[in-house]
Order: structure tokens, then sequence, then C-alpha cells
């Protein structure tokens, strides 16, 4: 599988092919077993998840990952690139209109559609390299 810069990927298969396997490996949550997981060229095999979400991989969980106790905005907040503040929640919503109004809502209240939009401006929030 190759990603060009700027793409957005979705892995698409049946139940037990192998999908969440395959995207945990390449964020580093599970060890390789064989291949290469290369990123801008370097090989990020044997590096911890932080490590290679450092490298610009945004990753958007099947559980969506989001603190449900905890409102939109503070969801976004605790996502965003501690050393790279480029991409700010005011750009998130103006990338995801959708997400204005329930900034001030928890997310364990938010519909699952709801809650998608808030997992994706979490990655985006990240400030996942897009070159």
């Amino acid at each position: 599988m190759v990603v060009e810069p700027g793409e957005v990927v979705a892995l698409l298969g049946p139940n037990g092919a192998g999908k969440s396997t395959t995207l945990w490996t390449i964020a580093g949550v599970l060890p390789v077993i064989s291949g290469e997981i290369l990123i801008q060229g370097e090989s990020v095999v044997g590096r911890s998840a932080h490590q290679i979400a450092r490298r610009g991989l945004a990753l958007v969980p099947e559980d969506r990952g989001l603190f449900y106790q905890m409102t939109v905005t503070e969801n976004l907040k605790f996502r965003q690139n501690r050393r790279d503040k480029t991409m700010s929640i005011d750009r998130i919503v103006e990338t995801m209109p959708g997400l204005a109004p329930l900034l001030n809502r928890r997310c364990g209240l938010l519909s699952g559609g709801e809650q998608q939009m808030v997992a994706l401006g979490c990655a985006l929030i990240a400030n996942p390299r897009r070159s």
C-alpha cells in the first residue's frame, strides 16, 4: 500500500480481513511481523506509537478514541499539536462547520456521526504531515 502526500485513505474489507491490525501496525501500536513501513522514505519499524505520530501520522480509530465526559473543545485542545499550533480549533470548525454548534457539548451526548466528526477533527488538529 502506498499513500501519497496529501491523500486521505480508508482501508475497507470484510470482518476479519486484517484492516484494524494493519492500521494499528502502521501506527506502531502492534509490532511489525514482516515488511516495512516508511514515512517520507524513513523506516518507522520498531518505533513507538508516539514517535510515529510525531512523524506526521494521524489515525482515526474505529472506536473514535474520544474522551466522552469531555466537551468537543476539550477533546480538540487535548489532541492539538503542542509544538506546532498551525492547526487551530477555528481552522477545524472552518473545515467542518457542523462542529461549531457542538463545541461546548460533551462527546458522550453526541450522535455517532457527530462523534465521528469530532474524531476526524482530533486527527486533523494534531496537524499530520501533508507533504
